[in-house]
Parts: structure tokens; C-alpha cells; sequence
């Protein structure tokens, strides 16, 4: 009660210090995208975008829209507020059970310090817009949580949420792959090693389901990674692509932003390894991985983002 109370404040709070409507104020880059998927669905075929290049919203994924389209078909309403609620519960469940986690991994009882980090921290207004930031964050806490419970089926489900949440929600499929597998390794009979496999099979389905949804759709299954081309994204040396601002800073060309962005994953990087020395190996995965991957796109825009 006392969080939900915290989340309701802090939304008021934002109410009072934006001077324009909740929802348009907190629809803001990627978001008008998302609403695009609610409203609309999924592009047939790319568009022009403002002045820019030919673009569609394929590269977004299907389960944040779905949840908002879904209550927005239920009860009606706006889809910018619905937007901002879906993704404050979503916030709800991550602060629960990143407290949860927190208790499991590293004794804490104590959780008020962290539920004031994750309202307070300056990126935490992600947490509360059509970005998929809050239920990516609750669902990869539900996966990282049932693991160390040693509850493979649930971890595997909350995983098939994840996938279809964001794509590198497939790195945490990946690791109950490898998990699974070496337990079904140490298994005496084949039909206890097909049983502790199947989670395996189940994690990857989010993104499994909407590949073939775009397959049938526009004709490619990997339309959500080719259509990110035309946002600059065309891949890359991961370490060049990070070192090439402070290089160029070393040149006498620096661009702050860049600088700027190079940083938070240098930071990102550092967490990584901390959280490898401490034993916290599939933290650490889910923390290195996806930084690894947004360098190796090409470009380090939304650094900040990820990490």
C-alpha cells in the first residue's frame, strides 16, 4: 500500500510540474509508436517519416501494446492515460519483486532504500510512459527471481513474456536454455532429461510467436531487425563503436552527446563486471548483453536507456 501510495504521488507530482495532460506529456520519441501499434496495428508496408526515411513500427514489440490495447478495448478510455497505467503496475510489480530479489541475492530486509532509488532515479519517468522499460524490468525480475527459486516453469514463462516484450529479452531464454540443458545432462533417465528441458522450449516463444506473426504479416520474419536500418542502426565493432567518441575527443573533435552516451555504457560495463565478481552470473548477462548488442547495431543513441 505504502508503494502504490509512492507511485500515485509521484505521478501527481508530475501532474503538477508539467502543466500539459499526464499522457501527452509522458508519450514523448518512441512512445508515438507504440500508440501506433495500439491504435492502428502493425504496418503493412515502411512509410515516410517526417522529412527522414522510410519507416514502420515492426521493430516494436507486440506484448506492451497488447496489454494497452487490450484494457483500452475492455473499458474504453484514452490510450495515452491507459498507457501511463499499464505501465505505473507494471513499475508496482517491478519494485515488489526487485525488493524480493534484492532479499534473495543479497540479504537485504530491508526495502525502503531501494523503492525510493527506483522512484527517484532521474530515468525512473521511462517507468511510467508507452515504453516497454516497466514491464521489461518486471518481467526480467520474475525470470531472475524464479531462477533463483528454482522454479524453471515459471521462469520460462515469465521469459516467453519477455521475449515478446523486447528482443533482448531473448538473452534470458538463452541462459535458462544452457541451465536447463546442463541440468538434463546430470538426469539418469531421458524422460526426466525431456522434462527438464521443456522450459527451454517455452522461454523463446514471446519472440517465436511474433516472427511468425510478421512472417505472415509483410513476409519477413525478421522485419523487427531489418526495419531498424533506416534509425541508423546497421551494425558495427562493439569496442570501436565505444571508443570512437573519446577518440575523436583525443582528435580535437569532441561530441559531447556521444561522450555522453560512451559514458553510460562504459558504466553499464563496470556494473557488469561487479556483478561477475559477486557470483551474479545471470545478472550479469542480462546487464552485459544487451549493452554489447546496442553497440555492435552501430549506433550508441538510448545508451542511457539501457543500461
Amino acid at each position: 500500500a505504502f508503494l502504490a501510495l509512492l507511485i500515485v504521488a509521484k505521478l501527481c507530482a508530475y501532474i503538477l510540474l508539467l502543466r500539459q495532460p499526464l499522457g501527452q506529456a509522458m508519450c514523448q520519441w518512441d512512445c508515438g509508436w507504440y500508440v501506433s501499434v495500439i491504435e492502428r496495428g502493425y504496418d503493412l508496408e515502411p512509410r515516410f517519416v517526417a522529412n527522414c526515411c522510410w519507416q514502420a513500427n515492426w521493430a516494436f514489440f507486440p506484448l506492451m501494446p497488447m496489454l494497452v490495447a487490450g484494457l483500452r478495448a475492455v473499458f474504453g478510455g484514452k490510450t495515452l492515460l491507459l498507457g501511463v497505467l499499464v505501465a505505473s503496475v507494471c513499475l508496482f510489480a517491478f519494485a515488489l519483486l526487485g525488493a524480493r530479489l534484492r532479499e534473495k541475492t543479497r540479504g537485504e530486509t530491508q526495502p525502503l532504500p531501494w523503492l525510493f532509488f527506483l522512484l527517484c532515479w532521474p530515468f525512473s519517468f521511462y517507468f511510467h510512459t508507452i515504453y516497454t522499460e516497466a514491464l521489461f524490468a518486471a518481467l526480467a525480475a520474475a525470470v531472475l527471481l524464479a531462477l533463483r527459486e528454482s522454479r524453471p516453469w515459471v521462469a520460462a514463462l515469465a521469459c516467453a513474456g519477455l521475449t515478446a516484450t523486447r528482443p533482448t529479452g531473448i538473452l534470458l531464454a538463452a541462459w535458462i536454455g544452457i541451465r536447463q540443458l546442463w541440468l538434463a545432462w546430470q538426469c539418469r533417465t531421458w524422460r526426466h532429461a525431456l522434462m527438464t528441458l521443456a522450459p527451454a522450449a517455452i522461454a523463446p516463444l514471446g519472440l517465436l510467436v511474433f516472427m511468425a506473426f510478421l512472417h505472415v504479416k509483410v513476409g519477413d520474419a525478421l522485419a523487427f531487425h531489418h526495419i531498424q536500418a533506416e534509425w541508423g542502426r546497421r551494425g558495427g565493432n562493439p569496442l570501436a563503436v565505444l571508443l570512437r567518441p573519446f577518440l575523436n575527443a583525443l582528435r580535437g573533435q569532441p561530441d559531447y552527446e556521444a561522450l555522453y552516451f560512451a559514458a553510460w555504457a562504459l558504466l553499464g560495463g563496470g556494473a557488469t563486471l561487479w556483478l561477475a565478481v559477486r557470483r551474479r552470473f545471470a545478472e550479469a548477462w542480462l546487464c552485459g548483453m544487451p549493452i554489447i548488442l546496442a553497440l555492435a547495431s552501430g549506433a550508441l543513441i538510448s545508451m542511457p536507456r539501457f543500461v
